[in-house]
């Protein structure tokens, strides 16, 4: 498990609900930023990735609240998405349509 791992946060959250899901990503995010600046630490927590995770974490918040493929992920961060999309869709929280953007 990395510190700082897209991976392991969205294996964390995966059988969240929609809202769930939202929730715990800005809470994280929003951890993430505050522990990276001005306190003990920030300097090494900002190059181990903390802000680089946060700027994944916001765009997976992009992608569940408009539905389009956010800028700042790579395509293997982006398809890593999909697991928590098909569970999203069979939770009936998302339309199977939204699974296309994936193709």
């Amino acid at each position: 498990m990395e510190l700082y791992s897209l991976r392991d946060f969205l294996e964390q959250i995966q059988d969240l609900d929609w809202h769930e899901i939202i929730t715990a990503a800005n809470a994280k995010c929003a951890s993430l930023e505050r522990s990276s600046y001005g306190v003990k630490g920030a300097i090494k927590k900002r190059e181990s990735g903390s802000i680089d995770l946060a700027e994944k974490i916001k765009g997976l918040l992009f992608w569940l609240q408009n539905g389009i493929k956010p800028v700042g992920l790579t395509e293997s961060e982006f398809q890593m998405l999909r697991s928590i999309c098909i569970k999203l869709i069979e939770k009936k929280q998302l339309r199977r349509e939204a699974l296309n953007i994936f193709n």
